[in-house]
C-alpha cells in the first residue's frame, strides 16, 4: 500500500499540490477618460484576478505594439481575495493605437499563461489643440476654446475667435468701446450700418450736423502810453528840435544845432548854441529813436534783434569862442546877448561800446546784432586826451515773442502742426471708426 500511494503521487503530482493561474481580460483594461485627446495625459487601469487556490505575486507591463510603457507594475494577489488594481500614466499618442497588458514574472509559476495577456480595442484620439472637447476638423476657432460653437455672422469663424462677429466692419474692440452690439451690424435698427451710421446706439439720428460757430469779435484797447519824467521829456524835445534844423555842409557832414539857456533864470539872455558832427545819412524816426538818460547816446531798433547806435554828444575836449550879439553898436547888456559856439573834434577822443554780451566796438556809430532775446545793458565809454573818462549806460529790450525769432515760428509750426493732427484723430474717432481697424 505504501509503494502504491508514493506511484500515485509520483504519475498524479497536480492532485497533490495547490496551483497558480492569474487572469486579466479586455474587460479589466479601462481608461481615465473616455474621450482620448492627442497630447493630453491619461491613466490606463488593470485588474488581476487569482483563478486558483494560491497566493501569487508577480508584476504587469502595458505595452504599446513591441514598446514597454513606463515600468513594470508590481502584484500581490491572495487566493479568494479581492482583484489586485494596477495603473500608469501614459501620453495620448497621435493616430489610432491599442494596449496590451500582460501577467509576468510569477511566483509560484502561473500554469495556465492563456489567460495572462490581454489587447484593448483600438483606439482613435482626436485632434483639439483648445481642449474644449471638439475636434480641430470641426473647431470653428481651433486654438480658442468654444464648446458652443457659437458663430454670429456665420462666417465659419466663431465668436470666441472672430475679432468681428456681426461682420459689420467695426470691431468688436471698438463697438466694446463705444458701446455698440458686436453681434448685430445695426444696433439701433435704424436701417443704417453702425459702420456708416454717425450716431449707431441712437434710431433718431444718423449724420453729424454741421455747426457754425460765429468768430468772436475782441475790441482791441489800445495800450496806454508809458509815463516818462519830465527830464526824458525835455530831452526828447531838445533832440526834436536839433533834427529840424539839420543843415548839410560843404564836406558832406550833417550839422545839428540846438540853442539852450545858460540857466534857469527867464531874465537872462544869454544862450549858448552847440553844433554837433554826425555821419551823414543817419537816419532819423521820431518813433524809432531812443536817447540815453543823459542824452550822450541814441539808438534805433531795424529788426527783431538788430540795433543802431550813434553817439549823440560826446565828452571831449571843445574849442569855443565868444562874441556879443545885439542892435547896432549899442553894448547895452539887456539888449544883447552873448552867444557860445561849441564844435566837437571827434578824433582827440576815445570812444567804446560794451554791448552787454562780449561784443564791443570802438565806433562812433555801429550797428550791433544780438544773438538771443533778452535785456542788455549797453554802455558807452569816452575818454579825451586829456584822460578825462565818462561812462554811459542804457537798458536795450529785445523781446523773444517776435515772429523774427526762429524759436518762436518753430514753436508755432509744431502747435499748429500737434493741433491739426489732434483734430484729425478726433474726427476719425467720432465720425468713422470702422477706418481705424482698416
Amino acid at each position: 500500500m505504501k509503494y502504491l500511494l508514493s506511484l500515485l503521487i509520483v504519475l498524479f503530482p497536480m492532485a497533490a499540490h495547490a496551483t497558480a493561474d492569474l487572469s486579466i481580460s479586455q474587460n479589466d483594461v479601462r481608461f481615465s477618460d473616455d474621450t482620448l485627446v492627442v497630447g493630453d495625459t491619461v491613466r490606463i487601469y488593470a485588474s488581476i484576478h487569482n483563478e486558483a487556490d494560491e497566493d501569487v505575486s508577480g508584476y504587469v507591463n502595458f505595452y504599446k505594439g513591441a514598446s514597454v510603457l513606463g515600468q513594470s507594475q508590481v502584484i500581490s494577489v491572495l487566493a479568494g481575495g479581492n482583484p489586485e488594481e494596477v495603473y500608469l500614466d501614459i501620453v495620448v499618442p497621435s493616430g489610432s493605437f491599442n494596449i496590451m497588458a500582460r501577467i509576468e514574472g510569477t511566483d509560484p509559476v502561473d500554469v495556465n499563461l492563456e489567460n495572462n495577456f490581454t489587447i484593448t480595442n483600438t483606439m482613435d484620439p482626436i485632434e483639439d489643440a483648445d481642449r474644449d472637447g471638439v475636434s480641430d476638423a470641426n473647431d470653428s476657432c481651433p486654438q480658442t476654446p468654444n464648446a458652443d460653437q457659437l458663430d454670429s455672422d456665420s462666417d465659419g469663424a466663431g465668436d470666441a475667435c472672430d475679432t468681428d462677429d456681426d461682420n459689420d466692419g467695426v470691431s468688436d474692440e471698438v463697438e466694446v468701446e463705444i458701446g455698440t452690439d458686436t453681434t448685430n451690424a445695426d444696433t439701433d435698427s435704424d436701417g443704417v450700418p453702425d459702420a456708416d451710421d454717425a450716431y449707431p446706439t441712437d434710431s433718431e439720428r444718423t449724420v453729424i450736423e454741421e455747426v457754425i460757430v460765429e468768430p468772436e469779435v475782441v475790441e482791441e484797447v489800445a495800450p496806454e502810453p508809458a509815463e516818462t519824467s519830465e527830464a526824458f521829456n525835455q530831452i526828447i524835445a531838445e533832440l526834436v528840435e536839433e533834427i529840424e534844423t539839420t543843415q548839410e555842409d560843404e564836406t558832406g557832414q550833417v550839422t545839428h544845432s540846438v540853442t539852450v539857456a545858460d540857466d534857469e533864470d527867464s531874465s537872462t539872455e544869454d544862450v549858448e548854441e552847440l553844433e554837433v558832427v554826425l555821419d551823414s545819412g543817419q537816419a532819423v524816426s521820431d518813433n524809432q529813436i531812443v536817447i540815453s538818460s543823459n542824452a550822450v547816446f541814441s539808438y534805433t531798433r531795424d529788426s527783431w534783434n538788430t540795433y543802431t547806435f550813434t553817439l549823440l554828444a560826446p565828452e571831449e575836449a571843445v574849442k569855443y569862442s565868444s562874441g556879443s550879439i545885439g542892435d547896432g553898436d549899442e553894448e547895452d547888456s539887456a539888449s544883447t546877448e552873448t552867444r557860445k559856439t561849441y564844435t566837437y573834434a571827434k578824433d582827440d577822443a576815445v570812444y567804446r561800446w560794451d554791448f552787454g554780451d562780449g561784443v564791443t566796438s570802438s565806433k562812433p556809430q555801429v550797428t550791433h546784432t544780438f544773438a538771443t532775446s533778452g535785456a542788455f545793458q549797453v554802455s558807452l565809454s569816452v575818454e579825451d586826451e586829456e584822460g578825462i573818462h565818462d561812462v554811459e549806460t542804457s537798458t536795450v529790450l529785445v523781446p523773444f515773442f517776435s515772429l523774427q525769432n526762429r524759436i518762436v515760428l518753430v514753436a508755432i509750426f509744431f502747435l499748429a502742426l500737434m493741433m491739426i493732427v489732434s483734430g484729425g484723430i478726433l474726427i476719425l474717432t467720432h465720425r468713422a471708426p470702422h477706418l481705424l481697424q482698416r
